[in-house]
């Protein structure tokens, strides 16, 4: 797998590998760039990987709207984000640097992390696709590491899909 900081300016795109699969891929064209997995049937946890590392989101507690990003190991937290009303959020670094998770438009069709200043370092914009998940990816290279960009590119489509599953369970 290539890393992020190589294709920060082309077109990437999260797609369902398949019509009621629990797994996704960030893509460029045809190549994976990285991987998400839900595991168990209440998708608490999921596997995630790309170049910049493997990683476990653990949903802590089962209402609860916060999400503990691991190392592969399990044993050593490297981020965690806390959720707030409305599908906000913050996303704190172990190093203490910390994002906003927000809707970056009206319809909130597109969300992102984005600095304190308010500007966007990862956008996710959904993408109408006949019955698979897709949408694309922006990211603004910046200054930020690749170890932290990936991890905000996946835990943003993480939290974009348990939005549109608790929605369609409630519907």
């Amino acid at each position: 797998m290539r890393s992020l900081v190589d294709v920060w300016r082309e077109p990437l795109f999260w797609v369902q590998a398949g019509v009621f699969s629990r797994e996704y891929h960030l893509v460029l064209g045809d190549e994976r760039l990285a991987t998400l997995r839900f595991a168990g049937f209440t998708g608490r946890e999921a596997n995630a990987e790309s170049a910049e590392g493997h990683w476990i989101l653990r949903r802590d507690g089962r209402l609860s709207r916060s999400v503990t990003i691991l190392d592969a190991a399990g044993d050593r937290a490297i981020a965690r984000f806390e959720g707030h009303w409305f599908g906000r959020g913050r996303l704190t670094f172990e190093g203490g640097e910390s994002v906003d998770w927000r809707s970056l438009g009206f319809w909130g069709l597109e969300w992102g992390f984005a600095r304190e200043g308010g500007d966007p370092v990862v956008r996710i914009r959904n993408r109408f696709s006949f019955l698979r998940d897709k949408a694309g990816v922006t990211i603004e290279r910046d200054s930020q590491p690749a170890r932290e960009l990936a991890v905000m590119a996946i835990l943003g489509w993480y939290l974009l899909v348990r939005m549109k599953r608790r929605a369609a369970a409630a519907a």
